[in-house]
């Protein structure tokens, strides 16, 4: 898929659930050291979470992050969310399931 065909489906998706970016939080996790469309999701909302397992990939992600006030990037992993249940408006996951226990993987998201 291409980056702009998974922006124009957040932007999809944030129009039919009419989300109100400017008073949400949006989860991106497996962030790696940021995606084509993290820049869209930082943008667009009032708080962008990005979580990765690989502490290399969050460095990066950190460096590219330093200026965004509202934007935090962490390790951390799906199997484990260290967030409060309803405390995300939206979860965006992008090529990283492949690689979990889905069970818990999906038990975590939907908490």
């Amino acid at each position: 898929m291409s980056n702009q065909y998974l922006k124009q489906m957040l932007e999809k998706l944030i129009f039919e659930y009419k989300i109100d970016t400017k008073k949400s939080t949006v989860l991106d996790i497996g962030c790696s050291d940021l995606r084509p469309y993290s820049r869209f999701l930082i943008s667009s909302f009032k708080e962008y979470q990005g979580i990765d397992i690989s502490p290399n990939f969050i460095s990066a992600a950190q460096d590219k992050i330093k200026n965004e006030s509202t934007a935090t990037v962490n390790v951390g992993n799906i199997e484990q969310l260290e967030y409060q249940g309803s405390s995300i408006d939206l979860i965006v996951c992008n090529n990283m399931l492949a690689y979990t226990d889905k069970k818990k993987a999906f038990k975590e998201i939907l908490r």
